[in-house]
């Protein structure tokens, strides 16, 4: 009988998610710094490298496309009408320490085109943690052809394989380790499957996936109340994606630029290597014995420029080979440079590039850009706020409220990021001052958009409680009727 995790397993083995899984692996690569033109073994004796180090010699400029677009989005806060909750969210938003997370997060996603944030209830400790996860790209193969994947990760399956349908469950992939009875190490092939109401847990045997479980825990869990009863209404799937449009790679476009700058890259190295250079011409090539040239060329010498080798060959002489000018290969790598730029709406000054961009070019690139941040901002805020209130549910389901008191489910919960924009700070108060005056918006609103963060609003928000109290002290004071003392016939202030 084909179960679930058969059916999720086919899905895997699918020619379409080859290509996805093939293509996120080389992102990945890309990103990295991989898969690029290696040195030659001259080059190597040139750097004075080992020719058998797998060292990698590029010019990265998929990196910066990503890094131009994530290192600018930081969360600073979560907003709502109740200020104990937002609060809360910020504490909870700490403790799982996601102010260092988040950039992996929206950098893998941004490189691969999705990265996974897996919600479980704590018991222990009676809190949400959250888990991120990347996307999945197997390990080994996937029908006959061999991936060089993680063998880790999160996959998500659409109706119909349609990004526009709904979701119909998440797939969570690892490769564990165990010991057996008698003490020896396996590893075996996990799998688990995330419903709206209830997960499944699979292992891979011989005969294919089964259902695994444990002393501990069954192998198909749904979701229960305090009580242990099964939930009525079903908290939805405790998996949430970080997507980019169409789960395409950000870097998509900037790979093909980036194969032919490293080749010109290392072109530039060789001549340059070779530059004006003296060499000694002999009637027959030295070689590293003394003997004639071998066939194979094993024994022929290596020769590097400037480099001195004595002769007994009378018709040895010296010559001169004039050098390459390398200025043309520089320019053909600035203009794949400036290409780059253009195609993925990065600012060309992200790559270090000598090109200067004329003023309306450089405002255009750079609004462009803030524009990719702020659409990026919109998508995934919504997404950090269906994770917070999923961990509301969860906390007002097994953590009694916060603080003992329920909160409302569907109160409105709003993502706060730091400015994109780099402005001048007289300029951005301005603009607060007039929407203050304006719009009317609220002071705990105004500080958060000057870019004050959630600890520091709540700590000046007790300094303004704690200077209002004591000016409401002084004047009591101020304002109280005289004391008369009629023991000394005199009135005491």
């Amino acid at each position: 009988m084909t179960n679930a995790a058969d059916i999720a397993y086919m899905n895997w083995q699918a020619e379409e998610e080859i290509a996805i899984e093939r293509a996120v692996i080389r992102g990945r690569a890309y990103y990295d710094g991989d898969p690029f033109s290696f040195l030659t073994d001259r080059l190597r004796l040139f750097f004075e490298l080992d020719t058998n180090d797998d060292l990698d010699f590029n010019l990265n400029v998929c990196r910066p496309v990503i890094h131009a677009i994530t290192e600018r989005m930081i969360v600073t806060g979560f907003a709502s009408t109740d200020p104990e909750l937002s609060k809360w969210l910020w504490q909870l938003w700490n403790k799982n320490k996601m102010d260092s997370k988040q950039a992996d997060i929206y950098n893998d996603s941004g490189v691969s085109g999705a990265h996974f944030v897996i919600i479980e209830w704590d018991n222990s400790e009676k809190f949400s943690a959250f888990y991120p996860n990347q996307r999945y790209t197997s390990a080994s193969g996937i029908n006959g052809e061999t991936l060089d994947g993680t063998g880790d990760g999160v996959n998500v399956k659409y109706q119909n394989d349609d990004l526009n349908q709904p979701i119909e469950y998440y797939s969570k992939r690892w490769i564990e380790s165990y010991i057996d009875a008698k003490g020896n190490t396996h590893t075996r092939n996990r799998m688990t499957l995330y419903y709206k109401d209830r997960i499944e847990r699979y292992q891979m045997l011989a005969g294919g996936w089964e259902l695994y479980n444990t002393d501990d825990e069954p192998s198909i869990v749904y979701q229960l109340d305090a009580n242990g009863n099964k939930l009525e209404t079903p908290l939805g799937f405790p998996v949430f994606g970080f997507f980019t449009p169409g789960h395409r790679s950000d870097i998509a476009d900037a790979i093909a630029p980036q194969d032919g700058i490293n080749k010109l890259l290392i072109d530039a190295l060789a001549d340059a290597d070779i530059g004006k250079s003296i060499i000694a011409l002999f009637g027959a090539y030295p070689t590293t014995d003394g003997r004639p040239a071998a066939e194979d060329g094993s024994n022929l010498l290596d020769m590097l420029p400037r480099q001195v080798i004595g002769s007994a060959n009378a018709d040895g002489h010296l010559d001169q080979i004039d050098g390459i000018d390398i200025r043309p290969t520089l320019e053909a790598i600035e203009k794949l440079m400036s290409w780059t730029a253009s195609i993925t709406g990065t600012p060309a000054s992200r790559f270090a590039s000598g090109q200067v961009e004329s003023a309306d070019a450089q405002k255009e690139r750079k609004e462009s850009l803030i524009a990719k941040i702020e659409a990026r901002e919109n998508n995934w805020g919504d997404v950090w706020e269906d994770v917070m209130l999923y961990a509301l549910k969860l906390q007002n389901l097994y953590g009694g409220g916060i603080d003992g008191t329920l909160i409302d489910e569907s109160i409105e919960v709003n993502t706060q990021w730091k400015d994109p924009q780099t402005r001048n700070e007289l300029d951005t108060l301005n603009g607060i001052k007039i929407k203050v005056e304006s719009l009317s918006i609220s002071k705990q609103q105004a500080w958060r958009e000057a870019g004050y963060s959630q600890e520091q609003i709540e700590e000046m928000m007790g300094d303004m409680e704690s200077e209002a109290m004591m000016r409401a002290r002084v004047a009591a004071i101020n304002t109280a009727p005289p004391v008369v003392d009629n023991s000394f016939g005199a009135i005491i202030e």
